[in-house]
């Protein structure tokens, strides 16, 4: 890929106020609490035992954290890695709103099409009974395969994927 994922992935999302931008140093506290508000209630209802909190975000922070921001303000963030023609996205946490499916479909739409020049398949592994499948479902992603907990999502990028909804 020629381009940064940053290049690629950051900017407006749709016509509105959604928008991506990369993540910086000071948006790690903001990204973990994310992320403990997302999986907090998840583990213990099925491992009957708090959510184990990280200390931080590891060497890939901050450089493939981007933030969802709607009218600039922070609502969200998702995390993306590429290997050769893939692009894995590792975390999608939008804080819990009455649009949260909206953003996320639209976050989602966003990455197909500027993902479309770049990479052949989008993938994320997630645990098997989480409700945010449901939405990568909706957005053409299919299982490919599965563990006892975990469930491996794709979806094979489409020339379609390349032309934008909003034109």
């Amino acid at each position: 890929m020629t381009r940064s994922l940053s290049e690629l992935i950051a900017g407006d999302v749709a016509p509105g106020s959604l928008s991506i931008r990369p993540a910086s140093q000071g948006d790690e506290a903001f990204i973990l609490s994310l992320e403990r508000s997302h999986s907090s209630s998840f583990i213990s209802d099925r491992w009957g035992r708090p959510a184990i909190e990280r200390p931080g975000l590891g060497d890939a922070f901050p450089h493939a954290y981007f933030i969802i921001q709607n009218a600039g303000q922070d609502i969200g963030c998702i995390a993306l890695f590429e290997e050769h023609d893939v692009l894995q996205i590792e975390q999608l946490y939008v804080k819990v709103s009455e649009t949260k499916e909206q953003v996320v479909t639209e976050v989602l739409n966003h990455l197909l099409l500027k993902s479309a020049n770049a990479f052949q398949r989008v993938c994320v592994i997630d645990d098997k009974d989480s409700p945010s499948l449901r939405a990568f479902e909706k957005a053409g992603f299919k299982a490919v395969s599965a563990e006892s907990h975990k469930a491996l999502l794709e979806r094979k990028i489409t020339i379609e994927d390349g032309v934008s909804r909003y034109v």
